[in-house]
């Protein structure tokens, strides 16, 4: 009777574990299919903001489209609960050109987007990265690799500003990655490997590359000045509800009012907590290096509001730990320091002639 009894016991333990077992294989199943979902959704939006007809109605970091650009495979290999949250573990496996990708950009981008789901955490197991050996015998098209040779007199349709049809005459590969490209027009355009990996060379279209002159202006311009205003937006709730007054600097005892400065704050922010300033280029110090007299009484300025439009005021001054957050999805303050510079005069009607990232 004991042994029935026992048998009947570890059958049904076999039968819990096989039960255990079998929900747990299917919830990876679900998982890896949402996050397969959410990666082609992510490298759709990557590739509309690699075009100039995007509209920025949904934007990722420049880093984790980067990295999408090597097309990762993440594969799923558990799901349970950690400190309250849902826990999806996985492996993601990738191969590069250089031996440092930011992964960390889009596990973090990845997570953001399955919020919808619940209180997820993407937990990483192990990242594989794969080096392509046979990209490492040449780094020029004067006796290229297999990869290189594809391109080799393919041809090309030039676009933008100008508007040309060419071939492809040499193509040079860096050990970082970037690639550079010279057509037999004498034309050269930069591009990357995980930009080149896209392009099907089973087919007799041309390769589409989009040129553009420096000095231009042209729609893609306006385009991105656009897509700036909307990042600005998001990063920095009620941007385009910003309050404005004379900056603040400690002296002695106490706070100083700064007649060479106007601070700008978010609604919700603290009064003395600046996204920018507007600022006096000439008198303006930002170590506050000012006359005693300051802090003895109240300079005349301060007594009244700031005017925006003052020509002094021809400097603006926007800090760098918020400069960070717009990098994170347009790249260098070169990309868009001059677009925010108009966005912040036309915002604001202020006449700022320059813009300083500190």
């Amino acid at each position: 009777m004991v042994n029935i009894y026992l048998n009947m016991n570890l059958q049904q333990n076999i039968r819990r574990i096989l039960r255990e077992e079998k929900e747990r294989k299917n919830k990876t199943q679900e998982f890896q299919k949402l996050i397969d979902d959410e990666i082609e959704s992510m490298k759709q939006i990557c590739e509309q903001m690699s075009a100039d007809d995007f509209g920025l109605e949904d934007i990722i970091s420049f880093d984790a489209c980067d990295f999408l650009g090597l097309d990762p495979k993440v594969t799923v290999t558990d799901v349970d609960k950690f400190n309250g949250k849902l826990r999806i573990l996985v492996v993601i496996k990738y191969e590069a050109a250089m031996h440092f990708h930011d992964e960390e950009s889009f596990v973090y981008e990845l997570q953001w987007r399955l919020k919808w789901v619940g209180n997820v955490m993407i937990d990483v197991e192990d990242v594989i990265t794969t080096y392509p050996t046979k990209l490492y015998e040449s780094f020029t098209g004067d006796t290229p690799t297999d990869f290189t040779k594809q391109f080799m007199n393919k041809p090309v349709k030039l676009i933008g500003d100008v508007n040309t049809n060419t071939i492809i005459q040499n193509v040079n590969i860096n050990r970082d990655g970037s690639v550079n490209i010279q057509f037999q027009n004498g034309m050269r355009v930069n591009s990357s490997l995980p930009m080149l990996r896209k392009f099907n060379f089973g087919i007799s279209i041309p390769l589409e590359f989009k040129i553009k002159k420096k000095g231009s202006i042209n729609e893609s311009e306006s385009k991105t000045y656009s897509s700036l205003h909307k990042l600005l937006n998001m990063l920095f709730d009620g941007f385009d509800n910003i309050d404005y007054d004379w900056g603040n600097y400690m002296c002695g005892m106490g706070e100083c009012c700064d007649p060479y400065a106007i601070g700008f704050t978010l609604p919700e922010s603290d009064y003395d907590d600046y996204l920018f300033k507007l600022v006096d280029g000439e008198m303006y110090d930002d170590d506050s290096d000012y006359p005693k007299e300051f802090q003895d009484e109240l300079p005349e300025p301060c007594f009244q509001q700031p005017d925006l439009k003052d020509p002094r005021f021809d400097t603006i001054v926007f800090y760098g730990l918020y400069a960070e957050e717009i990098e994170d999805y347009m790249g260098n303050e070169s990309n868009w320091s001059s677009d925010l510079l108009k966005i912040i005069n036309n915002q604001f009607g202020c006449d700022a002639k320059r813009i300083v990232i500190i």
